[in-house]
């Protein structure tokens, strides 16, 4: 598949829960999905960043291109969302290389958590927003502080970098319901399945608008030459 969802685990790490569950059903809408390890046991959370950033570059995005993967969306949960803004800013230096590809093309997060110790204050949180490709989903649950929430902080940050936020609200279930909710409570089981088309909705969406994007046209693009080639024939 040409586009591909990245989802960013919370700090359970990928094996917990539903992670690999959300991958699969992904998957079968006809997207790569893949779920990196971003845990890491390093003291700081400006280690796990550079170490988010380290991997994405040596690895994780040349792997992507050499699957012929070309567009990318960040699926983050909880504090995963730092790790889906921190693999997102190193797109620029991937091309750089000389890449055409992969690139971000959009964002969705699930109660994402940007909160102390990994975000400090404010500067931090705008930031690591600045880092998130447009569009973004934002998932907030019971609980969530009130920065991630519609008229909050990261609304205000992203529309001020003039980029599209929407949201969908699940204030009956608490945080983690998504990949670690109890789906024998009926709220959860029905809010997972509402967060599930939710995300399936937006990444149809996303990807669809994203083929008009004019780097994507360029890659489909004959080179010079071959188009008087075919003409000719």
């Amino acid at each position: 598949p040409v586009n591909c969802v990245v989802l960013c685990h919370d700090e359970k790490g990928m094996d917990s829960g539903r992670h690999r569950q959300l991958a699969d059903a992904l998957a079968v809408q006809g997207w790569l999905a893949v779920l990196p390890d971003f845990s890491s046991k390093v003291p700081t959370p400006q280690q796990w960043y550079e170490a988010v950033r380290t991997y994405c570059l040596d690895y994780f995005l040349p792997w992507l291109e050499e699957l012929g993967v070309e567009a990318v969306v960040c699926l983050g949960f909880g504090t995963g969302c730092l790790a889906c803004a921190h693999a997102m800013n190193c797109e620029e230096e991937h091309l750089k290389g000389g890449s055409k590809m992969p690139r971000f093309v959009g964002t969705a997060l699930a109660y994402p958590s940007l909160r102390k110790p990994h975000v400090l204050n404010d500067g931090e949180l705008q930031k690591s927003v600045a880092f998130m490709a447009s569009p973004l989903l934002v998932m907030p649950a019971m609980g969530d502080q009130k920065e991630v929430r519609p008229c909050g902080l990261l609304q205000f940050q992203f529309e001020l970098l003039q980029r599209k936020v929407e949201f969908v609200i699940f204030d009956k279930v608490p945080q983690g319901f998504f990949a670690h909710g109890d789906l024998s409570r009926e709220e959860v089981a029905s809010a997972v399945g509402w967060a599930a088309e939710a995300c399936c909705a937006f990444l149809h969406r996303t990807f669809q608008a994203s083929e008009e994007l004019e780097w994507r046209v360029e890659l489909r693009r004959p080179p010079e030459g071959e188009e008087e080639e075919l003409d000719v024939v």
